[in-house]
């Protein structure tokens, strides 16, 4: 069976949004959606692949160091569908002002 990790493919929704006033919007609902689900469905519906179905955000702030080569490792396919190159660059646990040096050797 391969295992597949799937990132992307979610959303939020928020609104709708209304101005109450020049200085103020409220948005009137939150609603999460999965629309990649019928992907998922799909790949698993022959019993040849066990899918791990990942939202961008929980991709980009629930892994930290190691997590991505733990991913490499331990799926046989990597999907990323409507995903933003910034989740691999500017993941928040490699770039946390403690982990920066105070005087880099630029030389």
């Amino acid at each position: 069976m391969a295992k597949i990790y799937y990132v992307g493919d979610w959303a939020v929704l928020t609104g709708p949004v209304f101005a109450e006033t020049p200085f103020h919007y409220s948005h009137k609902g939150l609603d999460i959606f999965n629309y990649g689900i019928w992907l998922k469905n799909a790949l698993e519906s022959t019993g040849l692949h066990q899918v791990e179905s990942v939202s961008a955000w929980d991709f980009y702030n629930k892994l930290g160091p190691g997590d991505y080569e733990k991913i490499l490792v331990d799926y046989d396919i990597l999907i990323y569908s409507d995903v933003d190159a910034k989740l691999f660059q500017l993941s928040p646990s490699f770039s946390t002002g403690r982990n920066l040096d105070k005087n880099p050797d630029f030389s």
